[in-house]
């Protein structure tokens, strides 16, 4: 059985997961739509994909069985529950949505309807999770207590040109977006590792002082003045997790934007941009090579997927052209 999809955004990073799509045995045909024609027109001639349309609604109008969104994140919400409605199945890059009451909604919708909905948070397959998640199942760690992790991108490595190229002339006002309305790499990571589910949370954030009206509360359209939060979760399973997002730090956010540390009562793993490291009551292992090897590390993330050059080059920023492609693992 076989279903068709529509892309919805054709801009950065949309094309990775297109080519992607259109490679799967399960899809039949893959079609795009753009708030900008021409973008859709440029990504289906250059990926030979069956097709566009000239807005959302016609695309809900179509036909297909299901939609993929590649929006700006807080259009998300908004643009699935639409999609929902209109009886189709979708996938939605992070986040899910930017309140409650969206995220709320789009759980009622799946529950009536009976579709289905999918958050696509990658650090389910970051090599760092698919480890850790390998050796809690071998109870390695004993109990996991804690956990860490950090979405760690400095918006001078490629954020700038990134804002600029999706916002227009009035791109400060959503580069300004609230670190932690976008938090899903560095809980994915964790949890999809350890498992369970937050129930409590507590959040510093850190006002910006750069001073040039990006994170400035009387430019942002969100009202935000941090660049850098920190929060600290009570999970299910009774212990902490602790996730950092920031946008402002020195640290080479290209070698390894997200990372992540485990911490149980028999073992522990921990990483650093170029390091990680598996630790008992004994000794220290660097396991850096066999997570490189698991295919999807930082470093490769070009050549891991079989992007062309061109294709990585149009329509992205190069300062961000390995952060944007999604990472591979091989199938659990």
């Amino acid at each position: 059985m076989t279903f068709s999809l529509g892309i919805v955004g054709a801009g950065q990073f949309a094309g990775a997961f297109a080519k992607l799509f259109d490679a799967h045995p399960a899809i039949s045909e893959v079609h795009v739509t753009d708030v900008l024609p021409e973008r859709a027109e440029a990504l289906r001639e250059r990926l030979g994909l069956a097709g566009t349309y000239p807005s959302f609604e016609a695309m809900l109008d179509g036909g297909l069985d299901a939609v993929a969104i590649f929006t700006q994140r807080w259009t998300h919400g908004p643009l699935v529950l639409q999609a929902l409605r209109a009886g189709k199945h979708v996938y939605s890059a992070v986040p899910m949505a930017i309140s409650e009451d969206e995220i709320a909604r789009i759980i009622e919708a799946v529950r009536e309807t009976g579709l289905t909905y999918m958050m696509g948070e990658t650090s389910y397959y970051n090599p760092a999770t698919v480890y850790a998640r390998k050796r809690k199942a071998e109870g390695a760690f004993g109990r996991i207590f804690y956990a860490e992790g950090d979405y760690v991108h400095d918006m001078d490595l490629g954020f700038y040109e990134a804002y600029q190229y999706s916002g227009g002339e009035d791109w400060k006002s959503t580069a300004s977006y609230p670190p932690m309305l976008y938090p899903t790499h560095s809980t994915g990571g964790v949890l999809g590792a350890i498992g369970g589910h937050a129930v409590s949370v507590s959040c510093i954030g850190v006002p910006d002082e750069r001073g040039d009206g990006v994170f400035d509360k009387d430019v942002s359209m969100f009202g935000n003045d941090f660049s850098n939060a920190t929060a600290l979760f009570e999970l299910s399973t009774g212990g902490s997790m602790r996730i950092n997002e920031m946008r402002r730090v020195g640290y080479p956010s290209h070698l390894r934007e997200s990372r992540f540390r485990y911490f149980g009562t028999e073992a522990s793993f921990e990483q650093l941009a170029l390091v990680s490291v598996w630790q008992d009551k004994e000794s220290v292992t660097d396991v850096s090579d066999e997570l490189a090897r698991a295919g999807g590390e930082a470093l490769i993330f070009d050549a891991a997927n079989g992007l062309s050059d061109a294709e990585l080059a149009h329509g992205s920023i190069p300062r961000i052209r390995r952060y944007k492609v999604p990472s591979t693992c091989p199938a659990e």
